[in-house]
């Protein structure tokens, strides 16, 4: 029976285990200065070290060099198959006031830990208040939240991190060379990708394909074994959508369909594009985007791209297709979790900067908040650079645009008479200011803000985008009042406007109180 990779290689020394400098460093320098703490406390994913580097501490603080060798001072207890407190009395108490037999620290090892029971831990936490000498314990956890204050500050805790993609990358590149097997880029992509961040489980994945057998494995033999979705295709979709290219996005999606793309996997990958740009939105750096993909083009690409859309856009997005998810599980086609949000996005013909509130949204309440509802959000994109030259055209036409949205709807006019052009954007975006979220409401109604695009595009011979949001600065602005034609109905005098209400008491036989 051939043995895993992950078990195969699994490190035997600090140098060999990738990432987690941070830990390792600390617990060598512990042993150098002959340091040793009773108790550890290692949290974190699975599949990134926990249990690695606890056998490894075990064994180095104990100068064992025979890593075949077995050693009954090094005790490895699975706490998932012993929850109980009989177990925990058994198995670690009494045997810890037994002195070392063969070395000179006696170590436990307990791994998910936080499965015992709550009398289990009752019972471990006062050996951990009062250790026998020579004794260590390390408790290793992927759910850290679940275990009781009292056992964690007992513990030296190290938290580890997930692995980066490149890291998980150049393992299974090293693997591959030790067993002799060539296998394509991409395809050591697409694995380190779907571990997600865990050595472990890409490593059983890997196993997964050099199973197919032969000394090269191309992209087309690996998706016997893997669902293929490539970043690449996830950027273009990504791109069109910033640019509102439905033909484009639904060509794509055709495309990854035929190339055998899982429209799950795709979607999740998008998903995550979004999540990613949200953060990058708020916070520009680097760091939200250096795991995401490998090649240095498709990066450059996928960098220039998020910078083309706001925080509330992402919002939007990012509630599209969630909540097209549910097609996946109640539609045979799946690309239409894909397809559906997509074209919404696309043929949506504005960008309300503030959307109804959603899950997502009331979670990220103290960050967009601030943005939306008191200024414009303007990203630092090419599209989003402002542009004079359209700024002054749009402002020149406005009032031509507001006479014409009266064949539309009257109510519509007025609303938009209460609109401040606020700025331009290259190449087509109109950003429309409102002091009020009543007029900005009106006004940005699917089939009235399509009516004013429309007249808008006539206008200046190009096709318009149009942007609502609502801020203080953009009071009622008189001069775009005094530009309505009269219909018939007798203009008010500004000066008269303070007394509008003793106008109003006239007009139906009534006085003021004045």
């Amino acid at each position: 029976m051939s043995i895993a990779l992950y078990r195969k290689y699994r490190p035997q020394d600090f140098s060999a285990v990738i990432a987690q400098d941070h830990i390792k460093t600390t617990l060598q320098n512990q042993i150098k200065h002959q340091q040793i703490a009773h108790a550890y406390l290692f949290a974190g994913p699975r599949g990134v070290g926990k249990t690695t580097l606890a056998r490894i501490f075990a064994k180095t603080i104990n100068q064992v060099t025979d890593n075949t060798a077995t050693y009954i001072d090094i005790i490895e207890i699975d706490a998932a198959s012993h929850t109980g407190v009989d177990n925990v009395r058994e198995n670690i108490i009494q045997n810890a006031y037994v002195a070392p037999s063969q070395l000179p620290y006696k170590v436990f090892i307990i791994d998910e830990v936080h499965m015992l029971s709550g009398s289990a831990f009752n019972a471990l936490l006062k050996i951990l208040e009062e250790p026998p000498a020579n004794v260590v314990f390390i408790l290793a956890t992927t759910e850290v939240h679940k275990l009781p204050a009292t056992v964690v500050s007992r513990c030296q805790r190290f938290d580890f991190h997930a692995i980066k993609l490149l890291d998980i990358i150049k393992r299974l590149e090293w693997i591959c060379t030790q067993e002799h097997v060539q296998v394509d880029q991409a395809v050591l992509e697409r694995i380190a990708r779907k571990g997600q961040g865990a050595v472990r489980d890409a490593e059983s994945l890997l196993g997964q394909v050099l199973a197919i057998g032969g000394d090269k494995i191309t992209v087309e033999q690996a998706d016997i074994v893997l669902p293929r979705v490539d970043m690449a295709i996830a950027v273009e979709l990504f791109t069109h959508l910033t640019q509102r290219q439905a033909q484009a996005f639904t060509n794509s999606v055709q495309t990854a369909v035929q190339a055998g793309t899982q429209m799950k996997e795709l979607w999740q990958l998008l998903l995550e594009l979004f999540r990613r740009g949200l953060l990058f939105s708020v916070d520009q750096q680097l760091t939200h985007l250096e795991d995401l993909d490998v090649h240095s083009g498709t990066h450059e690409q996928l960098l220039a791209t998020l910078s083309l859309l706001t925080t509330a856009d992402y919002v939007h997005l990012l509630n599209l297709f969630m909540s097209a998810g549910d097609l996946y599980r109640s539609s045979p086609i799946t690309q239409l979790m894909i397809e559906v949000p997509g074209l919404t996005w696309c043929t949506s013909s504005v960008v309300v900067t503030q959307p109804k509130q959603t899950i997502i949204q009331k979670k990220i309440a103290p960050i967009t908040n601030s943005v939306v509802n008191k200024t414009p959000v303007i990203s630092t994109s090419v599209e989003t650079t402002v542009d004079t030259v359209l700024l002054h055209k749009v402002k020149e036409h406005w009032a031509e645009v507001i006479s014409k949205t009266k064949v539309v709807n009257h109510a519509l006019a007025i609303a938009l008479s209460m609109a401040h052009v606020a700025n331009a954007y290259a190449p087509n975006r109109v950003q429309l200011g409102f002091r009020y979220d009543f007029h900005k409401d009106q006004v940005c109604k699917v089939d009235y803000i399509t009516a004013i695009r429309k007249i808008l595009s006539q206008l200046l011979n190009q096709d318009m985008q149009l942007e609502c949001v609502v801020g203080e600065q953009y009071d009622i602005d008189a001069s775009v009042l005094n530009t309505l034609p009269s219909d018939n109905i007798a203009q008010v005098n500004p000066v008269e406007m303070d007394n509008v209400w003793d106008l109003a008491l006239q007009s139906v036989g009534g006085q003021s109180g004045k």
